[in-house]
């Protein structure tokens, strides 16, 4: 496919989650001519907007009546980014994401390759079902998918639609993963587990998780493909403006980690071990849950993507510390990380990105401790998602509050969270010291606020001790 030969960009769902982050990676490269649609309701979605440079915004009830009297109404648009919809996997309106998600994506799609623009639009992982027909976006028989839900059907219903009318050469589908990030506040129930989770910890100092629902994994087990958002960003826009060819992509980290671990990434970039309570599933998911995903990203690669994903605990401690403390969108001056250098990642075929993240120099203590533990080599299939230096969070060192407050950087939102978690501390320190059996199982009890020293807790009592260290260690992860 030829890249875009105009200059503006129509983006649906641009207020959502997903939708303004592509706007923060668009203004980053010095773009701003472009075209919003969204449903701005009663939610506070407007707030993703807050800080980004667009040129107009039409509301997307009105959007496809306008194109229709008028095909020219938009201007010279050389992309469409789609990525309105309705994304509630618990929806159980299947009229409405019919004409939501089935029918308005038919004919913006139309409207766009009549009009010579690229078409890239949001599939979802959720059209693989239960992945036992393996989650590869090879395209050679999509027929034999089973989606779980009627989000993923509907989804599912316009790949389908694009293979069979002999367009889907013509557009790119993107199955994104389980994304996460900045710009997501508004999502409710849908938010991400990281999200829900800092909420309940700032509340509770736990966090709750399902228990398993099927006998290969154990609770907090279940596997998910986690993808950071500025790593789906990056992804979405080098297919859009690339020279690749048309279909379905898979974006996601290409590697598999459990809940169990995410949670854990969680708590350590709030300076605090692991606390977690177990529940039941509900009665309405059990039928309908993925207790495993995993992208195959080959094709990703084969199309020219070369940065690395950043790595989970990076992720997240960008995600917590920069925009869920302080409450921040992208787009928004997120806090510096003090003590350490800036210096952006290479520049791309888009030009230079300027930095989304510093980059970690390691202390001569940690530079040493990591000498001494040399790593295995690892397997031809773990080469790839080894993080290297041009990731979005790559090499970044994760910190506690303590630091920010150290360094003078501290805030008001900072101040009330340090406290908090320093109030949750010597509660929990409390009920432990109460009962012996608890402090067995929880094996580690929080650290104080110290800001001469970083957060070093235990791992959960399911998961293998590995070594501390702030670089990532290799994992070899196999499909159940």
């Amino acid at each position: 496919m030829i890249p875009p030969q105009k200059d503006r960009i129509l983006i649906t769902g641009g207020a959502g989650f997903i939708g303004s982050a592509l706007v923060w990676g668009l203004n980053q490269r010095g773009q701003s001519d472009i075209v919003l649609t969204d449903h701005l309701g009663e939610d506070e979605r407007w707030k993703n907007l807050v800080g980004l440079r667009f040129t107009d915004y039409i509301d997307a009830d009105d959007l496809i009546q306008h194109l229709e009297q008028n095909p020219d109404y938009l201007g010279q648009v050389g992309l469409v980014l789609h990525l309105g919809a309705c994304s509630a996997t618990t929806e159980r309106d299947a009229g409405y994401l019919m004409k939501n998600n089935f029918e308005y994506t038919k004919r913006l799609a139309h409207w766009a390759l009549e009009h010579g623009a690229r078409f890239v639009y949001a599939s979802s992982a959720a059209t693989y079902g239960d992945g036992s027909q393996g989650m590869n976006d090879l395209e050679e028989d999509l027929s034999r998918l089973r989606p779980l839900n009627m989000y993923g059907y509907s989804k599912h219903l316009f790949d389908t639609y694009a293979q069979a009318t002999g367009i889907s050469g013509s557009v790119i589908g993107l199955k994104y993963f389980n994304v996460y990030g900045p710009n997501e506040n508004h999502k409710g129930d849908m938010r991400s587990l990281v999200n829900k989770s800092f909420d309940q910890i700032l509340k509770t100092g736990k966090v709750q998780l399902f228990k398993s629902n099927h006998p290969d994994f154990r609770d907090g087990e279940q596997m998910r493909d986690f993808l950071y958002i500025k790593d789906a960003v990056e992804m979405t826009l080098h297919l859009a403006f690339g020279d690749v060819s048309g279909g379905l992509y898979n974006l996601g980290s290409g590697t598999a980690s459990t809940w169990i671990e995410l949670v854990t990434a969680i708590f350590g970039a709030m300076g605090m071990a692991p606390n977690i309570d177990f529940i039941e599933m509900p009665e309405a998911l059990r039928e309908k849950y993925q207790n495993y995903t995993c992208a195959d990203i080959t094709k990703l690669r084969d199309a020219g993507y070369r940065r690395s994903v950043s790595p989970l605990d990076h992720a997240v401690y960008d995600y917590v510390v920069h925009y869920l403390a302080p409450g921040k969108f992208l787009g928004t001056d997120a806090l510096p990380t003090p003590s350490r250098e800036e210096e952006p990642p290479p520049p791309t075929e888009h030009g230079t990105i300027p930095p989304s993240f510093p980059q970690w120099k390691p202390t001569a203590s940690e530079d040493q401790a990591t000498r001494e533990e040399p790593q295995a080599p690892l397997p031809t299939s773990e080469k790839a998602r080894q993080p290297a230096t041009d990731s979005p969070t790559s090499e970044t060192a994760p910190a506690p509050f303590a630091e920010f407050i150290k360094q003078g950087t501290e805030t008001p939102m900072i101040k009330a969270l340090s406290q908090k978690l320093e109030e949750l501390r010597k509660h929990t320190a409390s009920d432990l010291q109460q009962q012996p059996q608890a402090r067995e199982k929880q094996q580690a009890i929080f650290t104080p606020l110290d800001p001469d020293t970083p957060p070093s807790p235990k791992p959960h009592e399911q998961q293998q001790q590995t070594p501390r260290s702030f670089l990532p260690q290799p994992r070899d992860k196999q499909k159940p």
